[in-house]
């Protein structure tokens, strides 16, 4: 049989007449599009994970580089961090231990937990969607590479996803809800990252936030 690639094969969702009107090989993969409790409860979770380990690790990084300096209380007591308690950062930070355990776990638990996430889906894919293994590794690779390029240098996801599943011959209304929706998760998450860790002029963003919500629902109509 001809090895996984990421060529460029019909996945749309059909039902099983569908299929077989349009000639379709029963076991081609299938596209859920219904969303499950725990689709929810993963996606929230990993997104909590990922900001908050982020955030922690931004200021942990700050704090030790202001020790010693006159702005170490600004610095190790950012209103972010106030559920860890008054001069709590700045203690850990001052222990050379505590500080590279802090540093390294909020620098790998965020990426073991999106790989046991990415793993998982993967998985069942594959044992119960119809999916072939090298089919799912391209859709991932390219999320990885939409998410990296989003944080670095905060290009809309839409700019990816949206080509990479037409080029996937996924239909084109599906291809661009399903791009918008995979959007919330890289906007959100780099915007939330950004907002804690005091990088949002909050006064561009509300002006040119109504615009973009205008505009959006207008090219929605």
């Amino acid at each position: 049989s001809p090895s996984p690639t990421c060529a460029s094969e019909s996945v749309l969702p059909h039902n099983s007449s569908q299929q077989h009107d349009a000639g379709t090989p029963p076991n081609s993969p299938k596209l859920r599009n219904r969303l499950t409790l725990r689709d929810v409860v993963l996606a929230v979770g990993t997104e909590f994970c990922v900001v908050t380990c982020s955030v922690v690790h931004f200021h942990a990084q700050s704090c030790q580089k202001a020790l010693g300096t006159s702005g170490v209380e600004a610095a190790c007591n950012h209103p972010a961090l106030s559920y860890f308690g008054h001069g709590t950062l700045q203690a850990w930070m001052e222990h050379q231990t505590l500080s590279s355990m802090l540093l390294h776990f909020t620098m790998l638990f965020p990426a073991c937990a999106c790989s046991l996430v990415l793993t998982y889906y993967t998985s069942t894919l594959v044992k119960h969607e119809g999916w072939r293994l090298g089919e799912a590794m391209c859709y991932h690779s390219m999320a990885i590479l939409t998410g990296a390029l989003a944080g670095l240098v905060g290009i809309g996801g839409g700019l990816v996803f949206a080509p990479f599943f037409l080029g996937m011959a996924v239909e084109p209304s599906v291809a661009v809800a399903t791009s918008s929706t995979c959007v919330i998760f890289t906007s959100s998450s780099t915007t939330l990252q950004y907002l804690l860790t005091d990088r949002i002029i909050m006064s561009l963003t509300v002006v040119y936030g109504i615009v973009n919500l205008l505009a959006s629902y207008s090219g929605t109509r």
